[in-house]
């Protein structure tokens, strides 16, 4: 009897060491697909990152382009107003010719 119940422990061990083997199996199995998961969303971070750090430089690239344009059409304003005084002068000068033309035609 004393082999029987050794026996029948024996069996017992052996479940629950198989037992234990398969949980270990299921638990390695969800490590690893879970490592899996880790890596691919790192990879999507990283690549995120280098989008963003493209449109950081794109983004700056414009301002730039923009702060140049503002530049130019600040400048083109001081010349345009530098004209239209020119205008300006010039109208008058053709009225005062205009008005001497008349007294000496007068």
């Amino acid at each position: 009897e004393d082999f029987a119940q050794l026996g029948r422990c024996v069996e017992q061990l052996h479940t629950q060491v198989v037992a234990q083997e398969q949980q270990l199996e299921v638990a390695q199995s969800k490590a690893t697909a879970a490592e899996a998961e880790v890596k691919e969303a790192r990879a999507t971070v990283q690549a995120q990152h280098e989008q963003l750090m493209v449109r950081d430089l794109e983004m700056k690239e414009r301002l730039e382009d923009m702060e140049l344009t503002v530049e130019r059409l600040q400048a083109l304003q001081q010349y345009t107003e530098g004209l239209e005084s020119d205008l300006d002068g010039s109208r008058e000068a053709a009225e005062e010719n205009e008005a001497t033309r008349q007294c000496l035609e007068a």
